[in-house]
């Protein structure tokens, strides 16, 4: 996550960096009430059910982490990751780049954050390194995707694919209650017609030449592996000649599309959050 912010900066001398607040542990409700307006929060997306829905567990940050630390107006001493900051000459900006990292254990599936930052004086006298907490907005974060094509060493015209990631489990109704439809993904292959470069020079390969055998969907629990199959190719194929299309979509409820039985609402499809190529 990249956060920029205007000048000036280094106001209390060389060596400010930026600091993410936050309190450690698990946030209960009367200490997120208390905390609220001075720490970084995360949780689950409200519309759907994942892993873990986790409002209040601060995310881990990369930097320089500092602990008991007093924070004016908070009721309690806090912690940081502090990170260096960099100029930006075109937009006339600072910023930072901040590492969020997901787990399959720790967040649900597309986490809400909201850092609370400050400036971070490490030669500051005892009590005086923070500056007050100045609040982002909600940033919704997407889940890492990683997508493996391997060929098979048996028979080379098999291509083998496996796509991993945190999801969620299901999307859930008006009333809290669980939808029966996930992200979808959708693996297609692509030809290359002759003489014609670029985007414009793939069409879809009819089934006759180009077969998908899916072995897992994403239409289980909670998982790590969201899709795996094989692919059949033409055997005299060349490199480059095909190429396979990984499109995940999310789907939102729709009011005005036909309602689902005993729900109320409908599933269209929906936006797209994930995308990859592969040139066999």
């Amino acid at each position: 996550m990249r956060v920029y912010f205007e000048r000036p900066w280094f106001s209390s001398g060389d060596g400010e960096l930026l600091a993410v607040v936050y309190a450690e542990g698990i946030l209960d409700n009367d200490r997120i009430k208390r905390m609220r307006p001075f720490v970084t929060l995360a949780g689950g997306d409200p519309t759907m059910l994942g892993a873990d829905t986790i409002f209040g567990i601060n995310p881990p940050f990369t930097g320089v982490r500092v602990s008991d630390l007093t924070l004016d107006g908070a009721p309690e001493q806090v912690k940081i990751h502090a990170v260096p900051v960099e100029f930006d000459a075109e937009r006339k900006l600072w910023s930072a780049d901040l590492d969020f990292f997901i787990a399959a254990n720790d967040l649900s599936a597309n986490p809400l954050v909201r850092l609370a930052l400050a400036r971070y004086q490490p030669n500051a006298r005892p009590n005086c390194e923070l500056s007050r907490v100045v609040l982002a907005d909600f940033v919704q974060l997407p889940n890492q995707r990683s997508a493996v094509a391997t060929f098979d060493p048996y028979d080379p015209s098999v291509v083998r694919l496996a796509v991993a990631g945190v999801t969620h489990k299901t999307k859930t109704n008006a009333l809290g209650g669980a939808l029966s439809d996930r992200t979808q993904i959708e693996v297609s292959v692509e030809m290359r017609l002759p003489h014609i470069d670029g985007e414009l020079g793939w069409t879809p390969a009819p089934p006759s030449l180009a077969a998908i055998n899916e072995q897992i969907d994403n239409q289980g629990v909670a998982t790590t592996a969201i899709w795996a199959g094989t692919i059949t190719l033409p055997r005299e194929r060349k490199p480059g000649d095909f190429r396979l299309v990984i499109r995940e979509f999310e789907r939102y409820i729709d009011d005005a599309a036909v309602a689902e039985q005993g729900i109320g609402a409908s599933l269209r499809p929906g936006r797209l959050i994930y995308a990859e190529i592969f040139e066999v």
